[in-house]
């Protein structure tokens, strides 16, 4: 069965997991600082990952696919009116928690959206001081909203931006009084196979261009990158302020839509292929059994839901000891 829902949230718009029940509160939002500096704008931290959202073609299969097959409790099922005006409601979007800092997103698929092999609908960071972000990214060019969000319900504070490639990024703060915080230490299930995030992996076509974001704008640090050819390229990038990762893979524009992924760290890759070959599969969904990273000599397990999304579980380790592939220290 799946796990019990913890919450449910009747809603009247879509926005993701950070985001309120029908937008800002009024009159009680964040409200923007002063947009005149007299020194530099300082970056505020960036904690690691918060979630990451993909959409799915067949959601009632994806949904059992995140929390029967995977073991992760559907904390959030947000809801909508229909729009003919009928009884029934609409999930819109659901949330399945990893950790207590950490979910994973699903979304129903938007018919007639761009580049629909693309499923990541954004990542989330986490940051101490969103509106300090907004401030500082506007300082260095960055397209930002003109104030940060906050909702009803799921009121996290939050805001985005695209980065060069054209993912959407959502730059998340979980207040003292908020959602994240108050709900600590609830809906994590006993048959999680893996309790982190460890990094999201991104397709991108402009390597050059996503580095500087990332390195000279957001503060990462280039920890290794590898690859079988020049134009084939993986880039581990760090947060500043934790040891999450994002990783950047360079892919011509026909195929980076379909990399992106969600990397889940273990210690026992056999301990998770075990407990996976005692679930029932979802209808269309597909496992790999476990590799040795030629990269990294980590083992991984591969598995896909029915839209050809991957997750991908690695042990924290390499199997030999061996180091990271050339280590950049940029």
């Amino acid at each position: 069965m799946r796990p019990s829902l913890t919450i449910l949230v009747a809603l009247l718009g879509a926005a993701p997991f950070a985001r309120g029940q029908n937008g800002p509160k009024s009159g009680s939002g964040p409200q923007p600082r002063s947009q005149i500096q007299s020194e530099p704008v300082q970056r505020p931290k960036l904690l690691g990952l918060a979630h990451v959202a993909f959409y799915t073609g067949d959601f009632a299969n994806s949904r059992q696919y995140f929390s029967d097959y995977l073991g992760y409790t559907e904390t959030l099922a947000l809801k909508r009116p229909q729009p003919d005006g009928g009884t029934d409601s609409i999930t819109w979007m659901t949330a399945y928690k990893v950790n207590d800092d950490q979910v994973i997103e699903l979304f129903p698929e938007k018919p007639g959206r761009p580049n629909p092999a693309n499923k990541l609908v954004h990542i989330g960071l986490l940051t101490d001081d969103a509106e300090g972000m907004r401030l500082y990214l506007a300082s260095r060019g960055c397209k930002v909203p003109p104030k940060n969000n906050r909702g009803k319900v799921m009121d996290n504070i939050y805001f985005n931006v695209t980065d060069p490639a054209g993912t959407l990024l959502e730059i998340v703060q979980y207040p003292p009084d908020g959602y994240t915080v108050r709900t600590r230490g609830q809906g994590l299930s006993d048959h999680r196979l893996s309790t982190r995030i460890g990094h999201v992996g991104v397709g991108v076509t402009n390597l050059d261009k996503a580095l500087d974001f990332y390195i000279n704008t957001l503060g990462f640090t280039e920890l290794w990158r590898s690859g079988p050819t020049p134009d084939k390229a993986w880039v581990h990038l760090k947060f500043p302020d934790s040891d999450q990762t994002l990783e950047m893979m360079l892919y011509d524009s026909t195929q980076s839509g379909n990399m992106n992924h969600a990397c889940l760290e273990v210690k026992d890759i056999k301990a998770v292929e075990t407990a996976l070959a005692g679930r029932t599969l979802p209808e269309g969904c597909h496992t790999k059994p476990p590799v040795i990273g030629k990269n990294d000599h980590k083992w991984q397990l591969n598995t896909y839901n029915i839209d050809g999304t991957r997750v991908e579980f690695m042990e924290d380790h390499a199997w030999d000891g061996a180091p990271p592939p050339i280590l950049q220290g940029k």
